[in-house]
């Protein structure tokens, strides 16, 4: 069965829009982008998130540490 990922959110209300098309996983972009966010803005998305929806984060070359927090 496929699987549905919503990737580079940057707004509050790219969250709850997420909330209602309920895909499987959101990712976080942590990578240089122009959708990157620092974590404090990821624990604020993850807080507006449904409990339902899974996150993941997009990293290039990060120390394991700032992955693992």
């Amino acid at each position: 069965m496929s699987k549905i990922k919503i990737c580079g959110l940057f707004r509050v209300c790219d969250a709850l829009y997420v909330n209602e098309a309920k895909p499987d996983f959101v990712g976080f972009v942590f990578a240089n982008s122009r959708r990157k966010i620092d974590e404090k803005l990821a624990f604020g998305f993850r807080k507006v998130l449904s409990y339902e929806i899974r996150t993941v984060g997009v990293f290039v070359n990060e120390d394991i540490e700032f992955i693992e927090n």
